[in-house]
C-alpha cells in the first residue's frame, strides 16, 4: 500500500512541477531537426535506387522505334 501511495504522489508531482511550454516547443523543434539531418543519407540512397529502377523499367517498357532514347532517361 505504501508503494501505491508513493506512486500516486509521483504521478501528481509530474503535473504540478512541469517545465514551461516553451521548453517543450524547443525540444520538439530540436528533435525534428536531428531526425531530418540524420536521415539525409538514407533518403538519398533510397531516392537514387528508386530513380535507377524507374529508369530501367521505363527503358524496358518503351522499346519502340517511335520513342527517342532521351525520353527514357
Amino acid at each position: 500500500m505504501a508503494s501505491l501511495g508513493r506512486f500516486i504522489l509521483f504521478v501528481g508531482s509530474m503535473f504540478v512541477r512541469r517545465e514551461s511550454f516553451l521548453t517543450y516547443v524547443r525540444l520538439t523543434v530540436n528533435e525534428g531537426i536531428k531526425i531530418g539531418i540524420n536521415s539525409i543519407f538514407i533518403v538519398s540512397i533510397v531516392s537514387i535506387f528508386i530513380g535507377a529502377v524507374t529508369t530501367l523499367q521505363t527503358a524496358y517498357n518503351l522499346v519502340s522505334p517511335f520513342i527517342p532514347n532521351y525520353v527514357i532517361s
